[in-house]
């Protein structure tokens, strides 16, 4: 069990300390050329993950399906005139990543009506890095939440044209974080406060797929809330060491709060090459009202403002995907994202804002078993003013995003 923890971690880290975001919708190539709007398809072993209901009516009878995104984040900040102040967060790439598999039973017997599935994905995200000595660094050097998710999936086929399904997740997450302390070295250097914290929690994912016609396909999700507490964190500091008694390394507590979702899809295929698809989703990002980081000692100038007072979102997608021949598919789609960060909770540690996404695909049937599928999407957040009253730190903050993805699937 050490040995998972280990290796659960290092995938953490190496997923998700290097740029922003915090719930990704990165979790197949198929979908996301699709704008995402993918709980009323049934297409291959990712419909365990996207809609459990869906995975008994996929086309084969195993399949597995690898593959990850690479996103190149640009997050600009600007102080509040007459302020010229203006930097920018360090670019640098995410590489979340995707593993599915799945298996049915043989046609025309009682098995035929089940499937089985399993799932690894990074459900959500977000890590910021600012340069070490622009203005906030007494609020935020690095702030970084990151998970990795495993689920089973269970579908049955209640009837020729409706399935059920149940995915039973298990999600470790980590919390990590730096900051510079206002007391300085003879050196001219500030101090630093680093902590990091893992835990891991269970949810359930829920999901049923109806075929309403031979042209129209109709899916709804339900993923729950998960709390995940890190119970055994530990946090670091640095300062001169005339002030080391008043700093001491110590362990902490937290708890990262995720939010439930529900998802409304339709499919339609208007014809035989042409697949279009709809989907309305609802978060509950309610539950993350804070995000506190409790000491066993207090110690002078770390404040974390633990206030985040986020709200429930709906967001809406669309897609299509048109068959160029049969080795060969081509997809468009976008998205609207809202933001769940009221005006006054914009901090450097979470610049969210509302944003558009346009995304295309492309999946090549390399031989009779194996296909390439590719995804692009260019996400543009605009601009976001805030003034972040609990830390007295307001700004003007502007990004963009750009995702190019790979992956593979192969049929059995």
């Amino acid at each position: 069990m050490r040995i998972l923890t280990i290796l659960i971690s290092l995938i953490l880290i190496i997923n998700g300390a290097m740029a922003g975001g915090f719930k990704l919708y990165l979790m197949g190539q198929r979908q996301l050329g699709m704008g995402v709007a993918s709980t009323a398809l049934a297409q291959d072993a990712s419909a365990g993950y996207f809609n459990p209901g869906a995975l008994v009516f996929t086309p084969h009878r195993a399949n597995l399906l690898f593959g990850g995104t690479a996103i190149r984040p640009i997050t600009q900040y600007a102080g509040l005139p007459p302020s010229a102040y203006v930097t920018a967060m360090d670019t640098v790439v995410i590489t979340p990543i995707y593993l599915y598999g799945s298996w049915k039973g043989k046609k025309d017997t009682p098995l035929g009506r089940w499937a089985l599935g399993f799932s690894l994905t990074n459900p959500f995200g977000s890590t910021t890095r600012w340069p070490d000595d622009w203005k906030g660094k007494y609020l935020t050097q690095e702030f970084a939440i990151n998970t990795l998710a495993l689920q089973s999936t269970l579908s049955f086929k209640v009837t020729p044209k409706l399935g059920i399904g149940v995915g039973f997740r298990y999600l470790a997450g980590t919390l990590l974080g730096r900051k510079a302390l206002p007391n300085t070295s003879s050196n001219g250097a500030d101090g630093n406060a680093q902590y990091s914290g893992t835990g891991a929690a269970w949810g359930l994912s829920l999901g049923m797929y109806a075929a309403l016609s031979d042209k129209v396909n109709l899916g709804i999700t339900y993923r729950s809330r998960m709390s995940i507490p890190l119970d055994s964190g530990i946090i670091r500091f640095t300062v001169p060491p005339s002030l080391t008694s008043q700093y001491p390394d110590q362990s902490f507590y937290s708890e990262i709060p995720l939010p439930s979702e529900l998802n409304l899809g339709l499919s339609y295929r208007p014809q035989e090459r042409l697949l279009l698809s709809f989907e309305v989703q609802w978060v509950g990002w309610q539950v993350f009202d804070s995000l506190h980081i409790y000491l066993q000692e207090e110690v002078p100038g770390f404040t974390t403002y633990p206030e985040r007072a986020f709200k429930n979102t709906v967001n809406f997608r669309l897609g299509g995907e048109y068959s160029l021949s049969t080795n060969t598919m081509i997809r468009a789609g976008g998205y609207f994202k809202n933001s769940p960060v009221p005006q006054l909770y914009v901090s450097p540690e979470l610049p969210d804002a509302n944003s558009i996404g346009i995304t295309a695909g492309f999946s090549w049937r390399i031989i009779r078993n194996l296909t390439l599928d590719l995804a692009y999407v260019y996400e543009y957040t605009g601009e976001r003013t805030s003034s972040f009253s609990a830390g007295g730190f307001g700004g003007i903050y502007r990004s963009t995003q750009s995702n190019l993805g790979i992956g593979l699937g192969y049929v059995f």
